[in-house]
């Protein structure tokens, strides 16, 4: 989730349903093993569609009943900043919409392999 997240630090998160997320927020679920966090890059009525920063690929979609929250603060040692927002909602919307058709089309115009 880089930039926005890094390892080693800690979320603050709000309880909320999944039905109060919105596109760019970083929804907190539980997998059935682990605790994820990723932004939202779509919803439909039982699901979210999540997909990390760093990752051109959606993660299996989540059932609306494992949703815990939504991210609003990172904390490491003496850095906090929040992770909502205005700014921050906007920009990882902007990446969780842009990111991949972008880099798609970066492929298609990258040289094949000698």
């Amino acid at each position: 989730m880089r930039p926005w997240i890094w390892p080693g630090g800690q979320l603050v998160v709000q309880p909320c349903p999944a039905a109060d997320l919105r596109v760019g927020d970083i929804a907190v679920w539980f997998d059935g093993h682990r605790l994820v966090s990723h932004r939202v890059a779509a919803k439909t009525a039982t699901t979210i569609i999540t997909r990390s920063d760093s990752s051109l690929a959606d993660d299996p979609p989540a059932a609306h009943h494992q949703v815990l929250g939504r991210a609003i603060r990172f904390e490491k040692g003496c850095l906090s900043y929040a992770v909502t927002g205005p700014i921050p909602r906007a920009a990882g919307a902007a990446l969780a919409r842009l990111l991949p058709p972008a880099v798609a089309a970066v492929r298609l115009i990258r040289r094949p392999p000698r």
